[in-house]
């Protein structure tokens, strides 16, 4: 499933910023408020457009 479906897919949730793709490694960086949105919501909301979550995740300040 393309990067473009999961970023529209996430997008759509409240307290969700920013979405970025990378294609080159198959990747997208999510900025949220995790005060309005969790990681397993934002797993599922994945997983519901076709491309789940891998188990890499990385956390930046």
């Amino acid at each position: 499933m393309s990067c473009k479906r999961a970023s529209s897919a996430l997008k759509k949730i409240d307290g969700v910023k920013e979405v970025a793709t990378d294609k080159k490694r198959h990747a997208l960086t999510i900025v949220y408020d995790d005060e309005k949105v969790t990681l397993e919501q934002i797993r599922e909301a994945l997983k519901k457009s076709g491309r789940p979550m891998g188990d890499k995740v990385e956390y930046l300040d």
